[in-house]
């Protein structure tokens, strides 16, 4: 087998050590993100709303999954029985729901909101 070039040698070392700084970084913003909500709550701030300064945009949604039992209670074993495929699949029971079901059947994870922040580009 051939030996890499030095070229391809330096871009693939390039690539990783962006790679890693990248994951650093990351982890970084999950970290402050987490203290903020933490502080947000300790304020008694915590809205799941979004809230504008300047360019940048701060947003706090609810992190919440479909919870497949109480959707299964919802609906007729009908519905159940033509979303199942070895197992129930969300998709297609979502499609047997009304919107109040869907809402009743969404359930929170144990970080109950996300955060997200969005810069807007300024036309220059």
């Amino acid at each position: 087998m051939a030996q890499p070039s030095k070229k391809l040698e330096k871009l693939a070392h390039t690539a990783l050590m962006l790679d890693l700084k990248f994951k650093e970084i990351e982890s970084q913003a999950k970290q402050a993100k987490a203290l903020l909500i933490k502080q947000l709550i300790a304020e008694n701030m915590f809205d799941p709303s979004t809230k504008a300064a300047g360019d940048a945009r701060l947003a706090i949604t609810p992190n919440r999954y479909f919870d497949i039992e109480t959707a299964k209670a919802l609906v007729t074993e009908e519905d159940i029985k033509e979303s199942t495929v070895e197992v129930v699949d969300p998709a297609l029971l979502k499609q047997h729901m009304t919107p109040l079901q869907l809402e009743k059947a969404m359930k929170s994870y144990d970080v109950p909101y996300k955060v997200g922040l969005k810069v807007n580009e300024v036309d220059a």
